[in-house]
């Protein structure tokens, strides 16, 4: 999906998460060929225009939510939770993703 190409991804193990269905790539059932099969037919019979958008909304999605930034205040704030909950303030809630920059 970074790479602006559509996906066609299994069932399981997280891809459910990432791959949004018929909107950022394809989900199959695991060891269901045939599933693969007509997915792998719908971006070679002609579908350019398809296979660009979805390829496009999946890129749009990691930009969106797979940003270093992003993630590592997501990191950061979930640190911030346990410890406050669990001891008093400390030095880390001064840092931020700007800290590592």
């Amino acid at each position: 999906m970074a790479l602006v190409s559509p996906v066609i991804a299994t069932t399981g193990g997280g891809t459910d998460e990432l791959v949004q269905d018929g909107k950022t790539g394809f989900i199959i059932d695991r060891q269901n060929s045939s599933q693969l099969i007509a997915k792998m037919e719908c971006w070679s019979e002609g579908s350019a225009p398809l296979a660009a958008t979805i390829g496009a909304q999946g890129n749009k999605w990691v930009r969106d939510n797979l940003d270093i930034k992003r993630m590592t205040d997501a990191y950061i704030g979930l640190y911030h939770r346990v410890l406050n909950k669990n001891s008093k303030p400390s030095k880390i809630g001064a840092l931020s993703a700007e800290s590592y920059s």
